[in-house]
């Protein structure tokens, strides 16, 4: 997580690959992806992030339901 959210770009491609990048995280380690997910100022990667980590099946209803609040407006 330290080398990806070293990157700032504006393309489109890579702000979408970093939000599947964090979403597939939550599956493994929804904890810290949580606490991470709060630290992302990119409000695009972040709401992608969580659109994304919503729409797996693997990540839990509980996870879920925390993340859904975390996204900007």
């Amino acid at each position: 997580m330290k080398i990806l959210s070293a990157v700032s770009d504006d393309n489109y491609y890579v702000k979408m690959a970093l939000a599947w990048a964090y979403a597939e995280a939550f599956t493994f380690a929804p904890e810290f992806m949580t606490n991470f997910l709060e630290q992302v100022q990119d409000k695009f990667v972040r709401n992608q992030t969580i659109t994304k980590a919503c729409q797996s099946f693997r990540t839990r209803d509980q996870t879920k339901a925390v993340i859904k609040k975390l996204r900007l407006k």
